[in-house]
Protein backbone atom coordinates (compact mmCIF):
# COMPACT_ATOMS: atom_id res chain seq x y z
CA UNK A 1 0.00 0.00 0.00
CA UNK A 2 1.46 3.65 -0.98
CA UNK A 3 0.44 6.42 0.92
CA UNK A 4 0.77 10.00 0.63
CA UNK A 5 0.40 12.65 2.63
CA UNK A 6 0.79 16.43 2.07
CA UNK A 7 2.25 18.89 5.03
CA UNK A 8 -0.09 21.23 5.86
CA UNK A 9 0.76 24.84 4.94
CA UNK A 10 1.17 27.52 7.93
CA UNK A 11 -2.31 29.14 7.33
CA UNK A 12 -3.29 25.35 8.33
CA UNK A 13 -1.94 25.61 11.74
CA UNK A 14 -2.22 27.54 14.60
CA UNK A 15 -0.23 30.25 16.64
CA UNK A 16 1.54 26.97 18.52
CA UNK A 17 2.02 25.23 15.63
CA UNK A 18 -0.47 22.54 16.33
CA UNK A 19 -2.83 21.51 13.30
CA UNK A 20 -6.60 23.10 13.64
CA UNK A 21 -9.30 21.07 14.63
CA UNK A 22 -11.86 21.80 12.48
CA UNK A 23 -11.08 21.45 9.26
CA UNK A 24 -12.44 19.58 5.77
CA UNK A 25 -9.98 17.24 3.80
CA UNK A 26 -10.39 15.50 0.83
CA UNK A 27 -8.87 12.38 0.03
CA UNK A 28 -8.26 10.93 -3.71
CA UNK A 29 -7.62 6.44 -3.87
CA UNK A 30 -5.07 5.21 -6.19
CA UNK A 31 -4.26 1.52 -7.17
CA UNK A 32 -0.81 0.45 -7.36
CA UNK A 33 -0.22 -2.86 -9.30
CA UNK A 34 2.74 -5.28 -8.76
CA UNK A 35 5.32 -3.06 -11.31
CA UNK A 36 4.81 0.01 -9.06
CA UNK A 37 2.32 1.47 -11.76
CA UNK A 38 -0.17 3.98 -10.68
CA UNK A 39 -4.00 3.93 -11.35
CA UNK A 40 -6.02 7.67 -12.19
CA UNK A 41 -7.33 8.91 -8.65
CA UNK A 42 -10.77 8.20 -7.38
CA UNK A 43 -13.19 10.60 -7.00
CA UNK A 44 -13.00 12.94 -3.90
CA UNK A 45 -14.19 11.97 -0.71
CA UNK A 46 -14.70 14.50 2.06
CA UNK A 47 -14.73 14.70 5.43
CA UNK A 48 -17.97 16.60 5.24
CA UNK A 49 -21.47 15.36 5.78
CA UNK A 50 -23.20 14.40 2.61
CA UNK A 51 -26.15 16.71 1.78
CA UNK A 52 -29.71 15.63 3.22
CA UNK A 53 -32.00 14.06 0.76
CA UNK A 54 -35.74 13.17 0.55
CA UNK A 55 -36.79 17.73 1.04
CA UNK A 56 -40.63 18.09 0.84
CA UNK A 57 -41.92 21.52 0.96
CA UNK A 58 -45.55 21.61 2.03
CA UNK A 59 -47.41 25.31 2.12
CA UNK A 60 -49.37 25.95 4.69
CA UNK A 61 -50.69 29.47 4.49
CA UNK A 62 -48.33 31.97 4.96
CA UNK A 63 -46.08 29.25 6.62
CA UNK A 64 -43.76 26.50 4.93
CA UNK A 65 -43.25 22.94 6.29
CA UNK A 66 -40.00 21.81 5.31
CA UNK A 67 -38.77 18.14 6.44
CA UNK A 68 -35.78 15.46 5.12
CA UNK A 69 -34.42 12.20 6.01
CA UNK A 70 -31.99 12.20 8.81
CA UNK A 71 -28.30 12.11 7.21
CA UNK A 72 -26.64 8.24 7.55
CA UNK A 73 -23.34 9.84 8.49
CA UNK A 74 -22.42 8.93 12.03
CA UNK A 75 -21.71 12.02 14.64
CA UNK A 76 -24.51 14.45 13.38
CA UNK A 77 -25.24 17.30 15.48
CA UNK A 78 -28.09 18.53 13.81
CA UNK A 79 -29.26 20.32 10.46
CA UNK A 80 -29.42 24.07 9.47
CA UNK A 81 -31.89 25.93 7.40
CA UNK A 82 -31.18 28.00 4.83
CA UNK A 83 -33.41 30.27 2.83
CA UNK A 84 -33.20 32.46 -0.27
CA UNK A 85 -35.80 34.61 -0.97
CA UNK A 86 -37.17 35.47 -4.97
CA UNK A 87 -36.37 33.60 -8.43
CA UNK A 88 -32.98 34.91 -8.90
CA UNK A 89 -29.73 34.45 -7.33
CA UNK A 90 -29.13 37.96 -6.94
CA UNK A 91 -31.20 37.59 -3.41
CA UNK A 92 -28.82 37.28 -0.09
CA UNK A 93 -29.12 33.59 1.79
CA UNK A 94 -30.90 33.95 4.98
CA UNK A 95 -29.57 31.20 7.70
CA UNK A 96 -33.24 30.76 9.58
CA UNK A 97 -31.53 28.40 12.48
CA UNK A 98 -28.35 29.73 14.28
CA UNK A 99 -27.53 27.33 16.00
CA UNK A 100 -27.94 23.33 14.44
CA UNK A 101 -31.54 21.51 15.10
CA UNK A 102 -32.08 17.97 15.61
CA UNK A 103 -35.38 17.51 14.38
CA UNK A 104 -35.63 16.61 10.49
CA UNK A 105 -38.47 18.82 10.34
CA UNK A 106 -38.54 22.49 10.22
CA UNK A 107 -41.42 25.43 9.82
CA UNK A 108 -40.71 28.70 8.31
CA UNK A 109 -43.18 30.93 9.69
CA UNK A 110 -42.52 33.88 8.39
CA UNK A 111 -42.25 32.74 4.65
CA UNK A 112 -45.15 35.39 3.80
CA UNK A 113 -46.18 34.81 0.23
CA UNK A 114 -43.18 35.29 -1.70
CA UNK A 115 -41.61 32.79 -3.98
CA UNK A 116 -38.66 31.06 -2.15
CA UNK A 117 -35.96 28.44 -1.92
CA UNK A 118 -35.07 26.44 1.44
CA UNK A 119 -32.30 24.42 1.16
CA UNK A 120 -30.87 22.03 4.47
CA UNK A 121 -27.41 20.87 5.27
CA UNK A 122 -26.14 18.58 8.09
CA UNK A 123 -23.51 20.10 11.00
CA UNK A 124 -21.26 16.93 12.46
CA UNK A 125 -19.52 16.99 15.84
CA UNK A 126 -16.85 19.37 14.57
CA UNK A 127 -19.27 22.19 13.64
CA UNK A 128 -18.59 21.55 9.87
CA UNK A 129 -21.19 22.67 7.77
CA UNK A 130 -22.23 19.96 4.65
CA UNK A 131 -23.16 20.16 1.34
CA UNK A 132 -26.49 21.52 0.91
CA UNK A 133 -29.66 19.75 -0.43
CA UNK A 134 -31.05 20.21 -3.51
CA UNK A 135 -33.40 23.22 -3.22
CA UNK A 136 -37.19 22.71 -2.24
CA UNK A 137 -39.60 25.84 -3.24
CA UNK A 138 -42.33 27.65 -1.12
CA UNK A 139 -45.19 29.25 -3.73
CA UNK A 140 -43.00 29.18 -6.42
CA UNK A 141 -44.75 31.28 -9.05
Amino acid sequence: MLTYDRPLHKEHRDQTGREYRKAVFAYFVRSVDESGKESGPSSAWFTMSSSPQQVFSKEEGLTCRLKWGANPEKGITGYRVYRRDGRFDKELVLHLTADPIMAATFADENARKLSRRNYILAVDALGQQGFLSSPVWFNRE
